[in-house]
């Protein structure tokens, strides 16, 4: 029960979150941290819940057996029952062996030159050619038999490899390496965050609320991040339609009447834009505010956003994110950039609980990381619910706020429009905040409610900007506009 408790917590990152959520339902108890201390407690008389069948058991006598290199006493009746491959076979007699032996060698030659005249030939002079039988048919010699011999007095139970063992005595990583900035030394230091996506963990509390589609934000941000496309067979346009122009005369010169739409334009009709959300989920959330747990505004902030981009066909993913130390930055799917917003969807934004600390460089690089690699549009647009404040062990003060902001140009010399969404009196924090979001666009929401009023024409400026830098760095992105 131990090991298995303390292998389930030690790996509960790796493996399915079913299997770690059913071993923690087992075992609550305190967790061993070395197998000799879960040794020391199972032989103190400490008392323990039984380990359920499916933990499988471990049979001591069968291990040394299989793994001791040491010799032993001549196997019993019951080890030769063991060792037998095939135990129900009979042993076969002199002349059934002879025929057995036989048959193995039709069975070699016989099936790779079946029809062939010289195979023929061959099986009459090597006898192995049908026995007659009744009716005429005949009947083929036996294949496959099993020989067995007694098994002789010094017979010994035959090594199998050394098993596998997994060391998990340190936390496993698990994850992606990005640099820090270090603004003291000027330079980065490189591959030292990990950042992990996982799943949150499932909360069985409740009904999952049902987000109401708001309709007057879904239309503001429904001119956000338009393309150019290509519109044919137009009345009216900047270029001829040869398609069209073709398939028009050849109407009139069979005799009929059709329409002359021969005309194409270009026009921001086209959808191309990826937005990422990404929640904080820290400790700081779980302050209150005037109305109610402030990460409840943000958690349903997000979901409406995430809800009315969807609804738009915008490529859009949430994710949350906590960090514990630079080595466990943890990034919650909410969903993905090919998912839908359903019920599974809001029922993971539902589960999220606020803990751990915020080390937003990493957060930032990772999310710019998936928007320039999965989006797969031109218009990027990462957008950061919090009070955008970083903080974690070894990541305070200047060095956390010179990081936070370096990643965030970082990710605007990609093309990527970055966007601070603070609820209430968390976005109320003077210098910090503005000076991690000195090259960013920021805004303060009361509530939820305001979002259709303020956020749109924040998010709209922040993309035009950041094509305006991407464009002035030498990277712009080409839209697609097309002429002929």
């Amino acid at each position: 029960m131990l090991e298995v408790a303390r292998a389930g917590d030690r790996l509960r990152d790796l493996i399915p979150r079913s299997i770690a959520a059913a071993v923690q339902e087992t075992y609550s108890g305190p967790m061993p941290q070395s197998a000799e201390e879960s040794l020391n407690r199972a032989l103190s008389g400490e008392r323990l819940p039984d380990p359920p069948n499916w933990y499988g058991a471990i049979k001591p006598l069968k291990i040394i057996l299989t793994t001791s290199d040491a010799g032993g006493s001549p196997p019993s009746d019951q080890d030769r029952l063991a060792l037998s491959l095939q135990p129900s076979l009979p042993e076969l007699s002199e002349d059934e062996a002879e025929t057995a032996d036989r048959s193995r060698i039709m069975d070699l030659l016989s099936a790779p030159i079946v029809g062939n005249p010289l195979g023929a030939a061959l099986q009459r002079m090597l006898g192995m050619g049908r026995a007659a039988g009744a009716g005429g048919t005949g009947a083929e010699l036996p294949i496959g038999a099993h020989r067995s011999g007694p098994v002789g007095s010094r017979a010994a139970v035959a090594r199998r490899p050394p098993p596998v063992t997994v060391s998990i005595s340190g936390t496993p990583v698990l994850g992606v390496r990005y640099p820090e900035w270090d603004w003291v030394r000027k330079a980065y230091r490189t591959d030292w965050c990990t950042v992990a996506e996982l799943d949150p963990a499932r909360r069985e509390s409740g009904p999952t609320p049902d987000l109401a589609v708001d309709t007057e934000l879904r239309a503001a941000l429904a001119r956000l991040g338009l393309g150019w496309e290509r519109h044919r067979r137009q009345d009216e346009g900047a270029l001829l339609d040869l398609t069209a122009v073709v398939d028009y005369r050849s109407a009139i010169a069979a005799g009929g009447s059709g329409e002359p739409k021969i005309y194409e334009d270009s026009r921001r009709t086209g959808r191309d834009l990826g937005v990422l959300v990404l929640l904080d989920a820290t400790g700081s959330a779980a302050e209150r505010s005037g109305h109610g747990a402030l990460f409840d505004e943000q958690r349903r902030l997000a979901g409406q956003l995430t809800a009315a981009f969807d609804q738009l066909g915008v490529r859009v993913a949430t994710h949350a994110f906590y960090a514990r130390g630079r080595e466990s930055i943890r990034m919650l799917r909410v969903k993905d950039f090919g998912d839908r917003f359903d019920n599974r969807a809001r029922a993971r934004l539902h589960a999220l609980e606020p803990t751990g600390f915020t080390r937003l460089g990493a957060v930032f690089r990772h999310g710019a990381q998936l928007l320039s690699t999965r989006a797969g549009t031109s218009n990027l647009l990462m957008i950061v619910i919090g009070d955008g404040l970083p903080y974690d062990e070894g990541y305070a003060d200047r060095y956390a706020r010179e990081d936070s902001r370096r990643a965030l140009s970082e990710a605007a010399d990609r093309g990527i429009a970055c966007v601070g969404i603070a609820i209430g009196t968390s976005g109320v924090d003077g210098e910090a905040a503005q000076w991690v979001w000195a090259e960013a666009m920021r805004c303060v929401v009361r509530d939820s409610h305001q979002l259709a009023r303020v956020v749109p024409a924040v998010l709209g400026s922040a993309l035009r900007t950041a094509e305006a830098r991407a464009r002035h760095a030498g990277g712009g992105r080409s839209n697609r506009r097309k002429a002929l």
